[in-house]
């Protein structure tokens, strides 16, 4: 073998050899510990309704629960499921994702209670949108399929200001949120199959996964300056 031959041989071993090792991050356990906890809830709230007569559907937000003053709705909505299926789907897209939304954050109690906010922030907005983009004001939202959505909007920016990109709308911006969609294609199947597999009341609450990832690309950028400011304070190191 030519020594031309020999080193375009080690070349391409070198290129393939870059490919291979490309592992994702490692997340520590901690990280995981503030998505087990509420799924957790989820789960034990899922129990216990089993034994109601109305089960998960009083806890449904929509237009008429609001209309009869059933504020709550709005927040207990998102530890509801309408079935074990539909509490399954979502304890396989939330898991992973709030564990890695908490490793992006920096780990520690600081990015735990970030992770709240944004629960909360993409939970509300999804449940916002649905009653203001939904149609049949009759139907109601159960699951935090906007909470998924607002982690994986939320992730997005921040990939994209981790690569420099500031601009949101911006052709870049858009090139790191699909390279985000492609990267979690395995959630958005899985939130977009619900409604195929067992037929929800909602259907597909697309408007939910649309309010809470806006929700969550929104916040990346003050939810990142939190842990700066928490750094110095209560929430640092130690």
């Amino acid at each position: 073998m030519s020594s031309e031959r020999v080193a375009v041989h080690i070349r391409a071993e070198d290129c393939g050899a870059g490919r291979e090792e490309r592992p994702g991050p490692v997340i520590p356990w901690q990280d995981y510990a503030p998505g087990w906890a509420l799924l957790g809830f989820m789960a034990y709230v899922f129990v216990v309704r089993l034994f109601d007569t109305d089960r998960m559907l009083a806890w449904r937000v929509s237009r008429e629960a609001l209309g009869e003053g059933h504020l709550a709705t709005l927040q207990m909505h998102m530890f509801a499921h309408a079935s074990a299926l539909h509490l399954a789907i979502t304890a396989f897209a939330f898991v992973p994702l709030a564990a890695l939304a908490v490793h992006r954050l920096g780990g520690g109690l600081c990015a735990w209670l970030r992770l709240g906010l944004l629960f909360e922030a993409s939970g509300l907005a999804g449940g916002l949108a649905y009653l203001a983009l939904h149609r049949a004001g009759g139907e109601g939202l159960l699951g935090a399929s906007g909470v998924v959505f607002g982690l994986i909007g939320f992730l997005a920016r921040h990939k994209a200001m981790t690569a420099g990109v500031g601009e949101v709308c911006s052709v870049a911006m858009g090139r790191e949120v699909l390279a985000m969609a492609r990267t979690q294609f395995w959630a958005v199947c899985a939130l977009g199959g619900v409604p195929v597999l067992f037929e929800a009341a909602s259907g597909l609450a697309w408007e939910a996964h649309l309010g809470g990832f806006v929700t969550g690309f929104l916040l990346a950028p003050a939810l990142v300056a939190l842990g700066a400011l928490g750094k110095t304070g209560a929430c640092g190191e130690g």
